[in-house]
């Protein structure tokens, strides 16, 4: 019995340390594809953004306030990468136009200290939230040949790229912006109604008791930050099915309670079968 316990002990410490080890290799897996898809995504961004910016006519047609034409060549260059948001910025900080109308036309840009750093750089990329929703978003001055506007071009980072990045790694995905301790947006491949679970308990190693007893650790979670920047903290966090995980611990570990009913039981009768012959002698 002792024998058996001991077992048991070693084979649940071995199965926990496995998975943290398997769950550490899933998160930096997954840190770098999602990393991979965000610069592509950025790359494209940027291609697409210096193609405007270096337009002959679009510059034009910025110099003069030709909104049809702007609008024209915005819509044209977003169509192309299936932008979802096409934007010009005056170098003062005003909307001059926004595809969709995510922002108000000469109202301020969000984030006016961006627009400083925009001038001084020439370029600018950043994840931002904007009308709530998150963008993952590339900033460019428009040079005649000094600054005279500023394009923006962007992407929103929604439950499409959760998928993609699900698909990748087969782990549950959630993305938190934090403005402070106060979450302003969550998106998740998860039910809403599983979400509180998976971020219950973060970066925890579960018991034994919650998984083989109590079951109330449904998902195993690890997190790291996508961006730190505007305000805003992005937040990724990967989850996993316990139970799922810990299978062939489970399937271990009633083929180690069998047995030790079955020595006990062996014990037992193997005693009763000696104690009978010793008082027969």
């Amino acid at each position: 019995m002792l024998t058996a316990i001991t077992i048991f002990v070693n084979v649940w410490m071995a199965t926990s340390e496995q998975t943290q080890n398997r769950l550490d290799r899933d998160l930096l897996i997954a840190e770098n594809v999602l990393q991979r898809v965000l610069q592509s995504r950025e790359d494209l961004l940027n291609t697409t953004a210096n193609v405007l910016t270096a337009d002959f006519g679009f510059k034009q047609a910025v110099a003069s306030g030709d909104k049809g034409t702007i609008d024209s060549a915005l819509y044209n260059q977003g169509q192309r990468i299936k932008a979802d948001l096409m934007a010009l910025v005056s170098l003062t900080g005003d909307t001059i136009t926004s595809a969709p109308a995510v922002l108000k036309m000469q109202q301020p840009f969000p984030y006016p200290a961006v627009i400083g750093n925009v001038i001084q750089q020439r370029s600018y990329a950043s994840l931002m939230m904007l009308d709530n929703q998150l963008y993952q978003v590339i900033m460019l001055t428009i040079n005649a040949p000094t600054p005279i506007a500023i394009a923006l071009v962007g992407f929103k980072l929604d439950n499409s790229i959760l998928t993609q990045l699900n698909k990748m790694t087969q782990l549950e995905t959630t993305l938190q912006v934090f403005n402070g301790e106060t979450e302003v947006y969550r998106i998740s491949t998860l039910p809403e109604a599983a979400v509180s679970s998976a971020l219950a308990k973060i970066n925890q190693r579960p018991s034994w008791l919650s998984i083989t007893i109590t079951k109330d650790t449904p998902y195993i979670s690890q997190q790291f930050t996508l961006a730190d920047d505007l305000g805003s903290l992005t937040v990724i966090t990967l989850s996993e099915n316990a139970q799922q995980l810990f299978a062939d611990f489970s399937a271990l570990q009633f083929g180690i309670i069998a047995i030790c009913i079955l020595a006990i039981l062996l014990a037992t009768l193997l005693a009763a079968l000696f104690s009978k012959k010793y008082r027969s002698h």
